[in-house]
């Protein structure tokens, strides 16, 4: 135990030694980063030297002194802090010009001119620098670092956060030293060229650990994830380099760049295409949202940054628009993942990509059409260039439109458009008002009601379109001329919640039943006003609802009709009518049983241990009379609760349908023999077809009550029961030796003795029934049941539903 107890005490003196060191190292690096933001101003710009040893201007950065101070491309740079311009260290390794107190500049407007940087704090900033180089990547690197302070308190001892929370770090302190990357401060550089390679790589390794819990392998170790390793260290190996020393020149340097390039762009396809490879997996079906979230994540982090930057700049040497802009999207990755990892529950954005599929095809368009414009209104020269830059931002900015107007719709359009909410409170309202009704009549008025509500309409009628006779019936105060007429009768495609415009109002269909069509004729407004998009889509939806319950309330007045002709029939009841009343019945008797069980049967058990308890504790001070007494009274509540699990077990057999018919009789032949005085000889053959719970439950009930009349009556000694499959019939054969009865003279009397119970339930199942019996000569029964119930009613010769409740 001690051993265990040091060895928990060490690791976490290691844990905390782990973390401060980080705190101190991100600490470190954090003064230095915005020392030097402060105290080195960025003077951005980028120029090939010329045999003068001078530097002509090919790129001047926007968040530089330079663009500030009005310097253009073509200008030549002489001098840098005194030394010919193309001869300083930095634009040798570089080709570049940075890190200088001044620089003389010659320029074909101005001619020469000395310029001077001093960085004075935040006020010698220009804005564009203030903004993108300072308060941007500040903001995210600690966003970043809030978020993986969170990751490390909430899962510390999870590996896979801890990478995370590695993974966090390296992309805010990339992000915040591209300012000093753009300064050519040694320092920036070094962390710039060896994060930013390995920042997809340290990605896949947490997916791997990540998906090691469920059993998923993300990346595959092979031959050539061991070649894509040594790259990537070859690299950062470079940069490293290429950042402290003065070894190699600019030629080296932009071939290090590209090798960056390369690896990022390689490192960001490698974790697209895993993560689209185990979406795609149907294996991963549960995974899927999951997935998903980490793929949708990742695509917006990256793909701005991917498209619009690294790939331009190794094809073209350009970049579509400045870096500045598309790290924004960084910000999505953390806060998908921290998501993920702390609340463990996942959000569905299948709606977000649908929306951006329809939001992209709707903005297609109008975006190549406002491009061709400014591209023809700008008369450049490089159409494709310009116009590839244009198309970009337009298509970008109006699916960003299209986003923001869906929210605003979801939060304002409610306040703004009064009418508009009332209509989705009217639905409301009279969705909840459809919960009440149970006529034809108390619908029509609902539905009447909730119209005059909210629009002022002339009036309202309901009538029935008979497409099979032809005819349009509605009441005598309701005007249809010969045009509606036609109209109606003519549309062969009428369908629930179609909307035809007539003469004086318009027609809405809101049920179907075969050829007949039910629906509302709704006249015009008051005003004279058409019906708007929001009321016409109003009346579809409130069709729909009103369709679903009209059928209900179809089918439950046609099992009413049904059943009440069944009753004034004058034979007996129909195998399904029965069928549904001993069905009924039988839940009935689950409810009970379960009533007595729950309440009745729990009551008793609780005042039988309080009894017992009692008689425990004053045993040696309540006198033997009272003694027995209390005993007597123990015994009697043993008897009630033996009697009560007893009803409870009769009237819900204990695992009826899971024991099989054979089982269930043998259990309840062995429970009888207990209590009567009579011997069961009980012969069964396995049976070939799967008996529905229904029919086994018959069965059983029948063979309770026979014994039951049995035990009563028949004064027998013997009884055998006999039970087999012929074919697809089942053969049930019950006979006694008792004493008998004449037939014709006890008919009357069957209902009290449970034959005419049992008759009912035979016919039910659709069997037949026959009754052997003389004085003196045993009881016989022979009943024969099919295995197979008929599907269809067979009372009436014309299609109707089923409704057999079972």
């Amino acid at each position: 135990m001690e051993i265990k107890i040091d060895r928990a005490e060490n690791q976490h003196t290691t844990h905390k030694a782990y973390f401060m060191s980080v705190v101190l190292l991100i600490c470190t690096f954090f003064s230095y980063i915005t020392f030097v933001i402060f105290t080195v101003p960025i003077i951005g710009i980028f120029g090939e030297p010329d045999k003068f040893g001078n530097v002509i201007i090919t790129e001047i950065s926007p968040l530089g002194k330079a663009y500030v101070n009005g310097l253009q491309v073509g200008d030549r740079v002489i001098e840098v802090d005194g030394k010919p311009a193309a001869e300083t260290d930095i634009f040798i390794k570089y080709g570049r010009i940075e890190n200088a107190n001044s620089v003389l500049v010659d320029s074909p407007i101005t001619g020469p001119k000395l310029y001077t940087f001093v960085a004075d704090g935040i006020r010698s900033m220009p804005e564009s620098e203030l903004i993108f180089g300072f308060i941007v990547p500040l903001f995210f690197f600690i966003a970043n670092l809030i978020i993986s302070l969170i990751l490390y308190v909430k899962c510390k001892h999870d590996k896979a956060a801890v990478i995370l929370v590695m993974y966090f770090l390296m992309i805010g302190f990339s992000y915040y030293a591209s300012s000093l990357a753009i300064r050519i401060d040694p320092i920036g550089r070094f962390i710039m060229s060896g994060l930013l390679p390995v920042i997809p790589f340290v990605f896949l390794y947490f997916m791997n650990v990540y998906l090691r819990r469920y059993d998923i392998e993300f990346i595959y170790k092979s031959k050539f994830t061991f070649i894509a390793l040594l790259f990537i260290e070859l690299v950062v190996i470079i940069n490293f380099i290429l950042a402290v020393t003065d070894v190699f020149a600019s030629t080296t340097f932009d071939a290090s760049s590209f090798l960056t390039y390369i690896t990022l762009i390689i490192g960001y396809g490698l974790c697209l295409y895993c993560l689209i490879d185990v979406y795609r997996k149907p294996r991963h079906a549960k995974l899927k949202p999951l997935f998903k979230i980490m793929l949708v994540s990742h695509a917006i982090a990256f793909t701005p940054f991917v498209v619009l930057n690294l790939i331009p700049l190794l094809l073209f040497n350009t970049q579509l628009v400045v870096y500045h802009f598309t790290t924004l999207f960084l910000i999505a990755l953390p806060i998908g993942y921290l998501y993920l990892f702390t609340s463990k529950r996942l959000f569905d954005v299948d709606f977000v990509v649908t929306r951006f599929k329809y939001y992209a095809a709707l903005a297609l368009i109008p975006s190549l059409i406002v491009t061709t414009l400014l591209v023809i209104s700008l008369q450049t020269e490089s159409y494709f260039w310009v116009g590839f830059k244009f198309f970009i931002i337009v298509y970008s900015s109006m699916m960003l439109l299209l986003y923001l107007k869906e929210q605003i719709d979801y939060r304002y359009r409610p306040k703004i458009f009064k009418q508009m909410y009332s209509l989705q409170e009217g639905l409301d309202r009279y969705s909840s008002a459809l919960s009440k009704v149970m006529k034809h009549d108390d619908l029509e008025r609902s539905l009447s009601q909730e119209i005059r509500t909210l629009m002022p309409v002339e009036d309202i009628h309901f009538f029935t379109i008979d497409k099979g006779a032809g005819s349009i019936e509605h009441p005598e105060d309701m005007q249809l001329c010969e045009e509606d007429h036609k109209l109606l009768l003519g549309r062969r495609s009428l369908k629930v919640a179609d909307i035809v415009t007539l003469e004086d109002g318009l027609c809405l269909i809101i049920g179907r039943r075969n050829d007949q069509l039910y629906a509302i004729w709704i006249g015009n407004k008051v005003n004279n006003t058409t019906f708007n998009v929001d009321e016409l889509r109003w009346f579809k939806t409130v069709a729909n609802y009103t369709s679903i319950l009209n059928e209900n309330l179809y089918l439950i007045q046609n099992l009413l009709d049904d059943l009440e002709t069944e009753m004034q029939k004058g034979r007996g009841a129909s195998p399904w009518v029965l069928r549904l009343i001993f069905c009924l019945s039988e839940n009935e008797r689950r409810r009970l049983a379960s009533d007595l069980h729950d309440s009745a049967l729990q009551d008793q058990l609780i005042w039988f241990r309080k009894l017992e308890t009692f008689l425990t504790d004053y045993k040696y001070e309540l006198s033997s009379e009272s003694m027995q007494q209390l005993y007597d009274i123990k015994e009697g509540l043993l008897d009630v609760i033996f009697q009560i699990r007893e009803t409870c077990n009769e009237l819900r057999p204990p695992l009826l349908k899971e024991l099989g018919l054979q089982q269930a009789l043998d259990s309840l032949l062995d429970h009888m023999r207990l209590h009567v005085n009579f011997d069961v000889q009980f012969k069964v053959e396995p049976l070939q077809s799967m008996l529905s719970e229904e029919q086994i439950t018959a069965v059983y009930r029948i063979v309770q009550e026979l014994l039951r009349n049995t035990s009563k009556h028949a004064q027998a000694d013997k009884v055998w029961i006999e039970l087999k499959q012929m074919n697809d019939q089942v053969y049930f054969t019950y006979k006694d030796d008792g004493v008998g009865m004449d037939l014709h003279q006890t008919e009357s009397s069957f209902s009290h003795m449970g034959m005419s119970g049992i008759r009912e339930r035979v016919i039910s199942l659709e069997g037949e029934i026959e009754f052997h019996s003389e004085k003196g000569q045993g009881f016989e029964v022979q009943i024969m049941l099919p295995t197979i119930l008929s599907s269809s009613r067979g009372e009436n010769e014309h299609e109707r539903d089923s409704y057999l409740i079972s």
